[in-house]
């Protein structure tokens, strides 16, 4: 058996819930809100992120408006 062993670090992944909840938390902080607004916020958000994490890259531009896909280029 090797005395060192090496392990390739795997990157941080960040699954659908995991963004509906950052989104969400980025929600609360800027915006007052009820608890059935936040549920409907979190829904919408992991929606949003379950098809987009579904979609080719190459569709996003039918789906995210324009002048989003040009400040995410720069």
């Amino acid at each position: 058996m090797a005395e060192q062993i090496q392990v390739n670090p795997t990157p941080i992944q960040r699954n659908a819930f995991d963004v509906a909840i950052e989104l969400t938390q980025l929600y609360t902080q800027r915006y007052s809100f009820d608890q059935n607004e936040l549920e409907q916020m979190f829904t919408k958000y992991y929606a949003i992120a379950r098809v987009l994490e579904r979609t080719h890259p190459n569709d996003l531009q039918n789906l995210v408006p324009k002048d989003i896909i040009t400040q995410i280029k720069r």
